[in-house]
């Protein structure tokens, strides 16, 4: 995201338009533990274009979205999968699903309307506050240089904050 700005740093930047991006990929990422930027879902448009318009065009695009959540479901179901170092939230909730506790009865299904709410109650409210937060700061340009000084303290000259840095 970081890199898209500064590319267009002689244009004007629409901050909610990149936002909403990164939010997209994040949620995505943790829920089905893979980046979807850039892929295409089967009816030939991108993923992520699927999910910029669903909070306005859900009814059109809820196939499109089951699709693509049975998929990922299947694709965490195979146990000859590559998982990587840490679980993400479908390997979980299919261990919840096997595990069949109580009175429950846990079905993919319900594990599709989990990764659904999620990602709408995540992405309105992610992005939102991020712009917000953008804008307070460019409002408040005292604030701003205060955040700005804090974070080359912890950072110390590194060009780019990382994860180790977020402690």
């Amino acid at each position: 995201m970081i890199k898209s700005i500064s590319l267009a740093s002689s244009c004007v930047v629409n901050l909610n338009e990149k936002l909403n991006l990164l939010v997209h990929t994040v949620i995505l990422r943790i829920t089905l533990g893979t980046s979807y930027e850039g892929k295409e879902f089967e009816s030939g448009g991108r993923v992520i274009a699927l999910f910029s318009g669903l909070q306005q065009k859900l009814d059109k695009n809820f196939n499109e979205l089951d699709a693509l959540l049975q998929q990922a479901v299947d694709e965490h179901s195979d146990p000859d999968r590559q998982t990587g170092e840490y679980e993400d939230i479908v390997d979980v909730l299919l261990h919840l699903e096997k595990e069949q506790f109580g009175e429950i009865c846990f079905t993919k299904d319900h594990i599709k309307a989990i990764l659904m709410d999620m990602y709408l109650a995540g992405l309105g409210t992610s992005s939102v506050i991020l712009v917000w937060t953008m804008s307070e700061l460019v409002k408040n340009l005292r604030v701003m240089k205060k955040m700005q000084e804090e974070v080359r303290r912890c950072v110390g000259k590194k060009e780019k904050v990382d994860e180790n840095d977020l402690d």
